[in-house]
């Protein structure tokens, strides 16, 4: 394990959370016991960033930029050094098309993908998705023509990037995790040790 003091929990306020959800966020990882782990109030800038829009995917958009500039700002703020930090970023929310697609998956829940979204990806053949780029199991992303509408990273781009660092448990991440070592968008894997086992045998 990396052990807490090779790892800082960063947990933005987007001011769009429950009442109190925030302080119950943080008392959540206390007692579990990690305590390296900082919260940042950005409500303000973040209601600030869609003001006066009322069109749900410029919302979208808006909210989405203004978190890499609040996480920016954040990492400034601690002085990291860019050679020695990696940023992780992700949900404890299962994933919409390894999870099955239902009603409560992460992705289904933010507006992305809807139901008839998640049963086209399974009928052509899609194991998984990295930020919002779905795939194949030999890694092919460039068949689903959803990708093109992606606002951010086009994963194919992960393939440029020296270390690509892939974190996930649980056997039903199986193909999705094959699909993106075929296609080459992760180059260092951290999984559990029955997917690893399952890994090794495939």
């Amino acid at each position: 394990p990396l052990g807490q003091e090779r790892v800082l929990g960063l947990h933005i306020d987007n001011g769009f959370m429950r009442k109190k959800e925030r302080a119950k966020v943080a008392e959540a990882y206390h007692k579990f016991g990690f305590n390296n782990f900082i919260v940042e109030d950005a409500s303000a800038s973040f209601l600030n960033a869609i003001a006066g829009l009322t069109d749900p995917q410029k919302k979208r958009m808006a909210v989405g930029e203004n978190f890499i500039t609040v996480r920016n700002e954040v990492v400034a703020k601690q002085k990291f050094d860019e050679n020695k930090w990696l940023l992780a970023q992700g949900t404890l929310y299962p994933d919409i098309i390894e999870s099955g697609g239902t009603k409560n998956s992460n992705v289904i829940k933010n507006g992305y993908f809807n139901e008839k979204d998640v049963e086209t990806f399974k009928e052509r053949k899609a194991v998984g998705d990295i930020c919002l780029n779905v795939y194949d199991i030999n890694g092919n992303a460039s068949e689903y023509e959803y990708n093109k509408c992606v606002f951010g990273i086009n994963i194919e781009k992960l393939r440029n990037v020296d270390k690509v660092i892939g974190v996930t448990c649980g056997m039903e991440k199986l193909n999705a995790v094959i699909g993106a070592l075929n296609g080459h968008y992760v180059n260092v894997l951290a999984v559990n040790y029955s997917l690893a086992e399952a890994l090794l045998n495939y």
